[in-house]
């Protein structure tokens, strides 16, 4: 396992801007190729509108479990977005907004100085960063992909696997998630139970020391998942994001949907952040992560097969016919 690790790292390492449509598609045929290596059935679902939304779909029909991955990526951040968020962390949205208005309220004591000119000039540049494709972007999100596709070369092995998992390579997180979104409203119009499974998105797992497992208001499958990773990964946290996106998780947030990263303590205890998103140095990732992610997600799947079949073993044996 370690060995398709390190070989989809150097190959995903060459393909890591997914900006445009043609990249993506690039990107698209080299996961429909691994996929086919693995023998998952696969196909394409694609979304049309004012933005195309293609989503990459493998495994079970039926699942128990529904995995999400975003392929797309990011237009740069300016460096102090990134260092202020390693001040307060990505989980305190609040804290975040205050120490960026307190910034801007001190901009506004600098009056007409040399100083003042130089926050203008930082800003400004910032604005034509921002428009920049990143080239960089090995940890969000092609960390989450890499332990899709290790977890998918173990579906057809694993019995407690097998029929239970369904990869969904996702396309436009960046875009303000809007490929999740509609996603779900396409399963709205199908009539698809998606709210009986369990939605996990799997994103920036490639650096970092803490496990941490984000939910919306509600989620029991958070909880479950965090006792599931405590036995390999006892630094897990499952934190509550309250009503701040996050990841493609966000869109079934209703249904309890989370979302896991890797993450690191910020500089003011308590937050996590993580390190070089949307940055030119998003260029590490470690095997070593992806594969205990995986392999807690794999755990986690097993237990959750494991009470279904119990569930309905029960069902089955209650409504059985009297001899």
């Amino acid at each position: 396992m370690t060995d398709y690790l390190h070989r989809l790292i150097s190959e995903t390492y060459l393909r890591q801007k997914r900006f445009s449509r043609k990249e993506k598609d690039a990107f698209l045929a080299f996961l429909e190729a691994e996929l086919d290596k693995l023998g998952l059935i696969h196909h394409r679902t694609i979304i049309p509108g004012m933005m195309k939304h293609v989503h990459l779909e493998a495994g079970s029909e039926d699942p128990d479990v529904i995995l999400l991955a975003h392929y797309d990526t990011q237009t740069l951040v300016p460096f102090w977005v990134e260092w202020l968020i390693r001040l307060v962390g990505h989980t305190r949205t609040l804290l975040f907004l205050v120490t960026f208005y307190a910034l801007t309220l001190l901009y506004s004591l600098l009056g007409d100085t040399a100083a003042a000119q130089i926050v203008e000039a930082i800003f400004v540049g910032s604005i034509f960063q921002m428009l920049i494709p990143n080239r960089h972007t090995m940890n969000d999100n092609t960390s989450g992909v890499i332990a899709l596709l290790s977890i998918g070369s173990r579906l057809n092995l694993d019995p407690a696997l097998k029929g239970r998992v369904k990869l969904i390579f996702t396309d436009n997180e960046e875009r303000m998630l809007s490929g999740s979104f509609a996603l779900k409203r396409k399963w709205n119009r199908e009539g698809f139970d998606y709210r009986n499974r369990k939605i996990i998105s799997v994103d920036s797992i490639g650096r970092g020391n803490v496990p941490l497992i984000s939910y919306n208001l509600n989620s029991s499958l958070a909880h479950a998942l965090k006792e599931t990773f405590i036995g390999s990964l006892p630094d897990t946290k499952a934190v509550n994001m309250w009503i701040t996106p996050f990841s493609d998780a966000y869109g079934f947030s209703l249904g309890g949907a989370v979302n896991i990263n890797m993450m690191e303590h910020s500089l003011i205890p308590g937050g996590f952040f993580i390190r070089n998103i949307h940055s030119p140095f998003d260029t590490k990732i470690s095997a070593g992560n992806i594969k205990m992610v995986a392999d807690a997600v794999c755990r986690y799947v097993s237990v959750a097969s494991a009470e279904r079949a119990a569930r309905e073993g029960t069902y089955s044996n209650a409504h059985q016919a009297p001899v």
